[in-house]
């Protein structure tokens, strides 16, 4: 699987729910809880029965947090231990900090986090499983919860290597740059950073700057959030956590989910200026909220409710990703390629635009613009199944990115022309789906959605049906052997049955700020949705 633990998680939950299978991921079952335990076991006898005053860990799911809880538990409970618990402190990444967020909050659980972006891959878990637990031991053991910057990761990873001559994975080195935070002490006294991991923060932002990880030009920090002279070191330092202990919500220039990011992987760095919010909220202040609109209804013959739905959806695609080509060739009748080319000359697509193709797939939509845009990264495509992306790789040379439209991992204003070709269907909220595209579109810059769409009367829905529904099932299944494609097209005909009208995307289109809004249909079946961003 391409992407983060959660891209796995939505994995395994989809192909459980699709295949009858047990799910055995993270808190699902109790092995791996148990195992985790043996941590805090091996800790207190390490420790002759006692427990240390602070127990730092890098947390994404907060198994392993959890784990060690349990075993301090249970050793209470047997009179193994006379001491107190230790205060827990869960470490994450600034870039995907839900427990972090949670805890300054108080809320009583976590909310997914939006955008996540740390290259500590184990702590970019954005909606733990067990968000409640982990704020209630921390809770109930008068421990804290913290952030840490990029650059601190690297600094302690440096001086792990310079001292022990160890070289960590960022998640252990996240709990060591922790030390730095001052509030995980017994203090009252304000928090600071130690000139240890000030001037090892400065030199590792320096490295990180040199190898083209983060842009030498950023935005504005907040207030307090750098040190400067008060704290004795570089003006330029970046900081782990601002001073009022509230997170420094910057993407540092890490805009792409960088594992996730096929061919040079150099595209996944966005150019000096981009930002990410990591807030939640719009990023573009001009784009109207919309009113959440689902596509079509909860298909409840394919997953039970709206939280299966994504992961029934990757499953399906990924399973289905190696027949997928000859599935749009014979849905088509060979007659696709040419329509691609052909709609996306007539939609304005003109030499030195940049293009994203989201829900890319195999690359079908983004091929068909490579005649026209030969330039290298002029053609971006984006999808959430990395089974599809695996295939695109294979006769597609454009950088290819693992993601969902509703949280595109791109800064403001960086497309001229923007793509979605037969995927509509497949997004959670049309209203988040369309704001996004309108983000990341310059302004100016042209939106075109590709659909089938049932037609109107009822001679050519009726064939149309039967055409998705009987034939073309039955000659995948018998094509290729397999059942992947033949569900995959029984899905794709129900999600078409039970799509909303065109009206109604016509309407949200426009909602989301979107002008010139418009439907071509060709041949009462294909509908070609339009739109532009407004200039400013």
């Amino acid at each position: 699987i391409e992407g983060s633990i959660a891209t796995a998680g939505q994995a395994v939950a989809g192909s459980a729910a699709a295949l009858g299978w047990f799910d055995l991921s993270t808190l699902k079952e109790p092995y791996r809880l148990e195992g985790k335990k043996t941590i805090g076991l091996e800790l207190a006898e390490q420790l002759e029965w006692s427990t240390p005053d602070l127990l730092i860990y890098p947390t994404g799911g907060g198994t392993g947090l959890l784990g060690i809880a349990k075993a301090y538990e249970e050793l209470r409970a047997m009179r193994w231990l006379g001491s107190p618990l230790p205060r827990f402190v869960a470490v994450q990444a600034e870039g995907c900090a839900p427990v972090v967020r949670a805890w300054l909050e108080k809320a009583a659980t976590t909310t997914p986090w939006e955008h996540p972006v740390t290259h500590a891959a184990g702590l970019r878990v954005p909606a733990p499983f067990a968000g409640r637990q982990i704020l209630e031991v921390l809770r109930a053991t008068n421990g804290t919860a913290i952030a840490v910057s990029e650059a601190a990761i690297a600094a302690a990873q440096c001086l792990l290597a310079r001292l022990e001559g160890v070289w960590a994975a960022p998640e252990a080195a996240a709990a060591v740059s922790a030390l730095g935070v001052s509030h995980v002490q017994r203090s009252s006294r304000a928090r600071t950073t130690p000139p240890w991991l000030h001037y090892a923060e400065h030199y590792a932002s320096s490295w990180l700057v040199a190898v083209g990880r983060v842009p030498t030009t950023g935005h504005p920090e907040p207030a307090g959030a750098r040190g400067g002279t008060e704290r004795g070191g570089p003006p330029s330092s970046p900081a782990c956590l601002d001073r009022q202990g509230l997170l420094s919500l910057r993407a540092r220039g890490f805009a792409g989910q960088e594992p996730q990011v096929a061919g040079d992987p150099r595209s996944a760095v966005a150019p000096a200026g981009d930002h990410i919010s990591m807030t939640g909220q719009a990023r573009d202040e001009g784009a109207p909220v919309a009113t959440p609109t689902a596509p079509h209804p909860v298909l409840r013959k394919y997953y039970t409710g709206e939280h299966d739905r994504q992961p029934f959806v990757t499953a399906l695609f990924d399973g289905a990703a190696r027949y997928y080509d000859r599935v749009c060739q014979v849905g088509s009748l060979g007659s696709g390629r040419f329509y691609r080319r052909w709609v996306l000359a007539r939609s304005g697509l003109a030499g030195g635009m940049k293009l994203l193709d989201v829900a890319t797939g195999t690359g079908q939509v983004a091929r068909a613009a490579l005649p026209v845009l030969p330039e290298p990264g002029a053609v971006i495509g984006l999808d959430p199944s990395g089974g599809m992306l695996r295939e695109a790789r294979k006769s597609l040379s454009v950088p290819l990115v693992q993601g969902r439209v509703e949280e595109l991992p791109f800064g403001d204003d960086r497309f001229d022309f923007l793509t979605m070709g037969y995927a509509l269907r497949h997004v959670a909220d049309l209203g988040v789906a369309f704001g996004e595209c309108r983000r990341v579109l310059k302004p100016g810059g042209r939106l075109l959605l590709l659909e089938i769409s049932r037609p109107s009367s009822a001679v050519g829905s009726w064939l149309i049906r039967v055409y998705f529904q009987r034939v073309l099932p039955l000659v995948m299944r018998l094509s290729t052997g397999s059942v992947q494609p033949e569900l995959l097209m029984k899905y794709y005909w129900d999600t078409i049955a039970e799509c909303v009208p065109p009206d109604t995307i016509l309407e949200v289109l426009r909602r989301s700020g979107f002008v010139a809004v418009e439907r071509r249909v060709r041949g009462g079946l294909l509908s070609e949705y339009v739109g532009l961003k407004p200039a400013r």
